[in-house]
């Protein structure tokens, strides 16, 4: 196809990416996050985020449940007050952000709210959900009042489609294992298939594998869960 009018290079590399998508859905998920990238109107993301199944299982949760708590004002909280405007919160809470405003409420502090114990509570919190689900646990709030999301993402961020089935003899290559977590997650789903994982870390700076630790803990932790835990395999020379 010729170019268009006044097309640049990058517009070339956005159509061309868009081109060799191969189905209707990545195709409209695609040009939706370009349009939100280049023009931050939050608008493009809203089907999107409809669409997305830890936003069904929020709706389906919250439904007909009263005394709504919505504890993290961070990046989730600031998502889901946005995208989710239909949802009432009585509350939104937050262990650091007291006292702050987030697109139209206040935030508190956790330990403000009166009747706490009867409250339902979305935790909102990717990396420490469960610090602070204990914390929550040890006020007296039922666990099933509790909605974890991050545990759910944590869960399901990669093996939740309906379309990925694992095979028999299923290989799952994890580039950029991080702390291992998600080789973890593919080797309790995929146990006793006869699949095989590997857990590859792929950061240019890193030396742990060779002895000197960029990140000593989190390097740690990728091995316990890739090594010791598993009996998998981790390619240090790839650092």
């Amino acid at each position: 196809m010729d170019k268009f009018m006044n097309e640049t290079d990058r517009t070339a590399l956005l159509r061309d990416v868009y081109g060799h998508l191969q189905d209707d859905e990545s195709r409209r998920i695609y040009a939706a996050r370009s349009l939100y990238s280049l023009s931050d109107d939050k608008s493009f993301m809203d089907g999107m985020v409809a669409d997305m199944s830890i936003s069904k299982e929020l709706r389906r949760w919250v439904q007909g449940k009263s005394n709504l708590v919505l504890f993290g004002a961070g990046t989730w909280g600031n998502a889901i007050t946005y995208y989710f405007r239909d949802i009432r919160w009585d509350y939104v809470a937050d262990n650091n952000r007291a006292g702050q405003e987030l697109n139209g409420y206040r935030v508190s502090k956790v330990s403000g709210i009166s009747d706490i114990r009867e409250c339902h509570i979305v935790l909102a919190v990717l990396f420490k959900y469960k610090e602070i689900e204990a914390q929550l646990i040890g006020l007296g709030i039922p666990r099933e009042k509790i909605l974890v999301l991050g545990r759910m993402v944590e869960e399901r961020q990669y093996f939740d489609l309906p379309e990925l089935t694992l095979a028999d003899d299923e290989v799952f290559v994890d580039c950029g294992g991080f702390n291992g977590d998600t080789s973890l997650q593919f080797y309790k789903l995929a146990k006793g298939t006869g699949g095989a994982t590997f857990s590859l870390c792929v950061r240019a700076e890193c030396s742990a594998c060779r002895g000197m630790p960029a990140n000593a803990l989190r390097h740690t932790k990728l091995h316990r869960n890739t090594e010791r835990n598993m009996g998998l395999q981790h390619y240090a020379e790839i650092c």
